[in-house]
């Protein structure tokens, strides 16, 4: 049976799926939108349609949206190397040297101006007095006077600490933007001596703060992962080995022309590839960690998307001659070279702009005249369609007006609750608990099982703690289920050694021991499962919202956070909506935003949905906050933030195309490399028999495109 994405049939599919694997305890459905909080529209009246989505992955195209100097849609328009690259490159080749190239040792000192921009910027984070202390270890280590270092200043400062997660990443942000090579920052453990003087410990100490300190080429902290300051080890396997780069140590770099911005930004165009393979490949190819690349954020596998990516000294000519040579002109180019102060960093972008096709669209029975499904697409000259076939495009041309102008509300999408196994939100209830014990049988009870072999490993470990058979199976894909057996495989073979012959599960393993399973899980997948329980939470304030006070209207009570402060994060503090503002309509409800609940989301709405309902929903999973360590949610990065409750689209533009059997497969939307190549678009059949939607929109970042097609 073929599933149309948001049709119609979907629903009796579903619920039928759901029958047929809640009838093995070791398989989970998919979550469905009810089962996550998702239970609320804009227009609860307006009438769909079906369509199919993602027929193609081509059918899903996605730009980066920045802002500042660089464009407002990233577009890959060229693949040719800086003109100023050729150049110098043939130079070289001739043996003429250039006058703009110069050695690590002839480059330019900085002086003491270059660097108060961004002592400016630092000084409202990091208090006066900090920023003077930085200020005069600058002066005395970066621009010393008469070529001599004055050893007396120290070569680092401490901040104070920072309890808020976005703030020090703020500081850290703008230490490398502002002050490059010169300066690094990290963070360290301090105690307090005798005499009150705080110094920093190697041993976990009362505090942790961050450090700003001069770079030093010879320190084991600045010269990689082993200290060893040999570039050329850290080069991955299958890198092309001419290629080097400046990785701020004493070896392992070409001469860099004084004056040219340290970054080389580019446009990282892909088709069909996760961003991570990808920048994977990148790096691979130039011998480098991925780490040293920049980028706003990860964009859809399935899809075709382009967005900007800053690597630190590496010439445009380098880049494009090895991606060629390994690629050519297929699925991963680069492209729109320019070279840049400012590194790329996650979350940098403003947001994404579709390109999205619907195809095979049909409009459902109540919508137009006779009462059945009917499709868009015609057969007769489109001066004569017939009447309810016009009926029918227009119940999607009213769908689509509507939604550009009313928004939809800003759910977690279904991808962050899984699609399958364990859902992720569930195991976050269960951390959140404490009950470890708990979390670990349900990922591990709850794998999709294909063979009879993984039944009865499963049944072996839940039953009779047998970790054995469960390890022999596993793919390696399954990152944390791995984790989790090989961990629990250890301790079982440990108390097998002191002779435990206890059978069950929940007598072989502790709490603790499933707690140091459950850390042996890539803490990026460990903290997913609680940012996903975060979004579950969220979802149902959402509906709670919509329920009571509706979509349209600001009420008493209400947060909100202006335009201007459009970064919404856990240090973006909300205003409180007073009875005045709502009389001078101050405040669309586009600026209404709720609690994204955790750590630092303290202020809640002063109405029906504020703390005391957040409360209800945590007390009715068993979860009390204020019975979790501060360590406890540290560990699990349950910081909190705030998020809005609606978005709306962004210049939304809609093209009809038609087509026939034999277009199915057709491509109605050009990417960016046919543009390049030149190849024709697609010219469509006005008699085609069916119709496709090509919608383009843009969304700001923190919203999902799938929450506005439903």
């Amino acid at each position: 049976v073929k599933i149309r994405r948001g049709s119609f049939f979907q629903l009796g599919c579903r619920l039928a799926r759901r029958r047929l694997c809640t009838r093995h305890l070791g398989k989970m459905p998919p979550p469905m939108e009810t089962d996550v909080g998702i239970t609320r529209f804009v227009s609860e009246k307006s009438v769909g349609f079906s369509a199919t989505i993602k027929h193609r992955y081509k059918d899903f195209q996605v730009f980066e949206m920045r802002s500042g100097a660089d464009e407002e849609v990233v577009h890959l328009t060229s693949l040719d190397p800086l003109p100023e690259d050729l150049e110098l490159d043939a130079k070289q080749a001739a043996g003429e040297p250039d006058q703009a190239v110069k050695t690590e040792a002839e480059k330019v000192v900085p002086t003491g101006d270059d660097f108060n921009q961004g002592l400016d910027a630092l000084k409202p984070i990091i208090g006066e007095a900090v920023t003077v202390s930085l200020g005069e270890m600058l002066k005395a280590h970066v621009v010393p006077a008469e070529g001599e270092k004055d050893l007396s200043t120290p070569s680092f400062v401490l901040l104070e600490n920072i309890e808020c997660k976005e703030t020090r990443k703020d500081v850290h942000t703008k230490v490398r933007r502002y002050f490059g090579k010169w300066v690094v920052s990290d963070m360290v453990e301090i105690v307090t001596d005798k005499s009150g003087k705080r110094i920093v410990s190697k041993t976990p100490g009362t505090e942790r703060a961050i450090r700003i300190s001069i770079f030093d080429s010879t320190s084991k902290r600045s010269r990689g992962r082993d200290g060893n300051g040999n570039a050329s080890k850290r080069r991955k396997r299958g890198a092309d080995n001419h290629v080097k780069i400046d990785d701020r140590s004493a070896t392992g770099h070409t001469a860099w022309p004084a004056g040219r911005p340290r970054n080389l930004s580019f446009v990282l165009y892909k088709e069909n590839m996760d961003t991570n393979v990808a920048i994977s490949h990148i790096g691979r190819a130039l011998g480098m960690s991925s780490k040293s690349i920049g980028l706003s954020g990860t964009k859809d596998k399935r899809g075709v998307t382009a967005q900007r990516v800053t690597i630190p000294q590496i010439t445009s000519t380098r880049l494009s001659e090895i991606m060629k040579r390994r690629y050519g002109q297929r699925n991963l180019c680069v492209g729109n070279f320019k070279y840049t102060n400012d590194a790329i960093f996650l979350g940098d972008h403003v947001g994404n702009r579709f390109v999205v096709t619907f195809r095979d669209i049909l409009v459902n029975r109540d919508a137009c005249a006779g009462g059945e499904t009917v499709a868009v697409g015609h057969t007769v000259p489109p001066g004569n369609l017939e009447p309810a076939r016009i009926a029918a495009k227009n119940v999607v041309d009213v769908a689509v007006d509507l939604w550009t102008k009313g928004g939809f509300l800003n759910y977690y999408g279904m991808q962050r609750f899984g699609t399958h196994d364990a859902w992720t939100h569930e195991v976050g209830k269960f951390v959140l608990r404490k009950d470890m014990l708990g979390a670990v049988k349900f990922l591990l009870g709850t794998i999709s099982f294909t063979s009879p072999k993984i039944l009865e490993a499963r049944d072996a470990l839940l039953e009779r703690g047998e970790t054995q058979p469960y390890k022999d199976i596993l793919k390696s894909s399954m990152v944390a289920e791995r984790a989790l057996i090989q961990s629990l495989h250890k301790t079982g073979q440990q108390r097998a050694k002191e002779g435990d012959d206890t059978k069950s599960f929940e007598e072989k393993f502790t709490e603790g021991q499933c707690l140091e399973a459950f850390h042996a899980i890539p803490y990026s997948l460990r903290t997913m499962y609680i940012h996903a329980y975060q979004a579950y939470l969220f979802n149902q304030l959402v509906s709670k919202r919509v329920e009571l006070y509706g979509n349209s209207e600001v009420v008493v009570g209400d947060l909100v956070i202006t335009p201007k402060d459009k970064d919404v994060n856990s240090a973006t503090i909300p205003h409180l909506v007073t009875k005045e503002d709502v009389e001078a309509g101050k405040y669309t409800i586009e600026e209404v935003v709720l609690p994204v609940i955790g750590r630092d989301s303290k202020l809640y709405p002063l109405h029906e949905v504020g703390e005391e309902f957040a409360a209800s929903l945590l007390k009715r999973d068993g979860i009390n906050l204020s019975e979790l360590p501060a360590s406890f949610t540290k560990k699990l990065a349950f910081s909190g933030s705030y998020r809005r409750i609606l978005v709306k689209p962004l210049k939304v533009e809609k093209q009809w195309v038609y087509y026939d059997d034999a277009e199915t497969n057709s491509d109605f939307h050009l990417t960016d490399l046919e543009r390049i190549n030149q190849v024709e678009p697609y010219a469509g059949k006005s008699d085609g028999p069916y119709a496709g939607l090509v919608l383009s929109f843009g969304l700001p970042k923190s919203s999902y495109a799938t929450m506005g097609f439903r």
